[in-house]
């Protein structure tokens, strides 16, 4: 492998993350060659070329409030760099095209990009996403599917507790 190439290929993947963390499309849109392919096959969605790419940012940061972003890992070949992350934020305006959640809720999204990379450019991004609502209002939180009881063992529709069998509720053995 040429490690210059992945260092350089690193680099624009970095770059672009910090254009979208500061939500200028601008320096977004230069580390992505003219027939890029952006997808998020989760929400149904194929985008071709920079002007598609950027109108989909455009939308999709109008529909994110107070967003916080963790990178977990990040790792690269000589064509292909692969970043993995957790995106928390609150749905606002018109959303996000294709959002499995409701305006008004707190998400934890997480993300595994795959940017597959051709002359230190991006030629096609493809977005996978596991979304998941942490509340639908600020007082009213969602468990996820299987998640323990609550202090005191109260639980919520989708609770199964300690012994349950998660694909059809019957208590394990």
């Amino acid at each position: 492998m040429d490690d210059r190439t992945i260092q350089e290929n690193l680099a624009v993947i970095e770059a672009h993350f910090q254009g979208e963390a500061a939500n200028e499309i601008y320096r977004i849109l230069p580390h992505y060659t003219d027939d890029v392919v952006w997808e998020s096959p989760a929400r149904g969605l194929t985008l071709h070329g920079k002007q598609a790419a950027a109108e989909n940012y455009r939308q999709m940061f109008g529909g994110m409030e107070n967003i916080e972003f963790t990178r977990l890992r990040r790792f690269a070949t000589a064509d292909r760099v692969v970043d993995d992350s957790i995106v928390t934020f609150t749905l606002v305006n018109g959303g996000v095209a294709n959002a499995p959640l409701p305006v008004g809720s707190l998400v934890e999204l997480r993300l595994v990009h795959i940017f597959e990379m051709r002359d230190h450019k991006i030629a096609r991004e493809s977005v996978y996403e596991t979304w998941r609502a942490i509340s639908q209002s600020a007082a009213e939180p969602v468990p996820a599917a299987g998640a323990a009881p609550r202090p005191g063992g109260e639980r919520r529709d989708g609770d199964h507790g300690a012994g349950a069998d998660h694909r059809d509720g019957r208590a394990g053995g």
